[in-house]
């Protein structure tokens, strides 16, 4: 048993995938959908149906209806509403009210040169739809989209194929995607059906059609991203067709489905045809795993399901100075050295695919170093070297002063007092950067933190802690005494006024400042 079913997407979003296999990579314009909000006892509602099938034929693949049943004249048996009516009329600026039916949103836009229900509405009256869509629809889209899929009539599972290529950028980083489910042929009551539009009464019932039953993916839908030009996004999606809805069937030949992406959840761009084919036999469905390691990427990384049959390509980029060292799939080399894609012909299980990749030999890196106040990096600036060379950096801070950090990349490396950092293989660009901080003391061989006083000091001056040498010098840098490891030192001989007291210990040098 096959048989087609009407398909139709209305989207602007995207993810960077691959395996493209029916969508358009040209520019085109949008495509319009009309949300008509209506109910089985409106008087005039049958009028707005039979304005929107008008367009619908005039637009054929470029105008969709989607009939929402909300509101007062939605109420009672049959219960033709859904969970998301309520909210889709709050947006538009209708509320719980009445007013205006039948009345309806094109793309959830104001359109220039045609006016709107209110000053806060997004709703035109049937009477204005005609105009509003003569001008969506010679407005450029960001993207092209297409799908396929099929429906299970045995298991009632609905499998379903989006594939989005942007051909601008979208206004928004994130969109959001909705997959509305519509049913055709229900038939039941309708005031004003006789009068407005005959030609869809049987037998005294009404052929409501376009009837929102379900949104698939939530009431605002599923975010995506990125939106920029070029990206091309791609995913199947399943879903479990109910029998009923409110007591109502759900009859699977009559089913319908509308795809749509809006930049935010006001804005609907455009969108396609496609078709779903109603079988016994459901679609075979494999997933790929793809990986890649540090130094590039593969597009696209991780899990990807794709039909049987399906040629997936995959696509490679190294990072700068890097090429593909090899491509693995389920684990085996492939002996692919310097590709830029692998590509499955025709998908017939589950894979794996993992690329690696390697320095191109010849090629040079760059290491900028650079040093805070207080001390010097040697050597400073940028500086090239060969892949794999060993580069080391000399820190030298300024009298009384000590290393406080090293920075590689912008990370902390936690090496207070270093004296220099030593590159050990150059596999890429690096930053290196050392700041220093004031040395307020030293330590001597047995831990005892070497100190003078007292501070001014008058005929003597003690030092506490063992050091090597100590040596007093004036301010214009004459060495006046000098001291080895004596605990008290006679300044008696020296004349009032401001002295330097350098002492080394331990392979340290501190320097006091002391008064007299």
């Amino acid at each position: 048993m096959k048989k087609i079913l009407a398909l139709f997407l209305v989207a602007c979003f995207s993810t960077t995938l691959f395996a493209q296999i029916v969508v358009s990579t040209e520019p085109s314009n949008r495509n319009a959908v009309l949300e008509e909000f209506t109910g089985k006892t409106c008087q005039y509602c049958p009028d707005g149906h039979k304005r929107a099938q008008q367009l619908m034929n005039q637009y054929p693949g470029k105008f969709f209806a989607i009939n929402v049943h909300q509101g007062g004249y939605a109420t009672g048996t049959p219960n033709y509403t859904t969970p998301y009516g309520t909210a889709l009329a709050s947006q538009a600026g209708m509320g719980l009210t009445n007013t205006g039916y039948p009345a309806g949103t094109v793309s959830r836009q104001a359109f220039p040169g045609v006016t709107l229900m209110g000053s806060s509405h997004l709703l035109y009256d049937r009477g204005k739809w005609a105009a509003v869509a003569a001008i969506a629809l010679a407005q450029p889209a960001c993207l092209n989209v297409a799908a396929q899929g099929s429906l299970d009539t045995t298991t009632r599972k609905l499998t379903l194929l989006v594939e989005v290529y942007y051909t601008g950028d979208a206004t928004e980083l994130t969109n959001k995607l909705t997959i509305a489910m519509l049913q055709n042929e229900i038939l039941g009551p309708q005031t004003g059906g006789s009068t407005h539009y005959p030609e869809m009464m049987v037998g005294g019932l009404y052929r409501h059609m376009h009837m929102l039953r379900d949104f698939i993916t939530g009431q605002w839908g599923v975010e995506v991203s990125p939106t920029t030009s070029g990206s091309f996004w791609r995913q199947i999606f399943k879903y479990d067709v109910p029998e009923h809805f409110n007591n109502i069937e759900v009859v699977q030949k009559n089913l319908e489905f509308v795809v749509f992406v809006a930049e935010n959840q006001k804005t609907i761009i455009s969108g396609a045809h496609a078709e779903v084919l109603l079988t016994d036999a459901p679609p075979i469905i494999y997933t790929l795993e793809a990986s890649a390691d540090e130094n590039g990427t593969i597009s696209s990384s991780g899990n990807v399901e794709y039909w049987e049959g399906e040629s997936v390509k995959y696509t490679f980029t190294p990072a700068p100075n890097y090429e593909v060292e090899e491509v693995f799939v389920d684990g085996e080399p492939m002996g692919l050295a310097q590709a830029t894609s692998y590509t499955f012909p025709a998908v017939d299980k589950d894979y794996t695919i993992h690329v690696t990749f390697r320095l191109i030999q010849g090629s040079e890196f760059t290491i900028t170093a650079s040093a805070g106040e207080n001390g010097a990096i040697s050597p400073s600036g940028e500086t090239s070297f060969s892949p794999g060379a060993s580069a080391e950096f000399i820190f030298t801070p300024d009298p009384n002063y000590e290393v406080e950090e090293v920075f590689i990349d912008a990370k902390p490396m936690g090496l207070a007092q270093a004296t220099s950092y030593t590159f050990p293989a150059v596999d890429k660009d690096y930053t290196i950067h050392v700041t220093f901080k004031k040395l307020f003391g030293i330590k001597d061989a047995n831990g005892v933190t070497i100190a003078v006083a007292p501070n001014p000091v008058n005929d003597q001056l003690f030092v506490t802690g063992r050091y090597d040498k100590l040596e007093i010098i004036s301010l214009t840098g004459q060495i006046l005494t000098t001291a080895h490891n004596q605990p008290v030192v006679d300044v008696n001989h020296l004349a009032k006024g401001i002295y330097f007291v350098k002492i080394q210990a331990n392979e340290q040098t501190c320097t006091f400042k002391v008064i007299k």
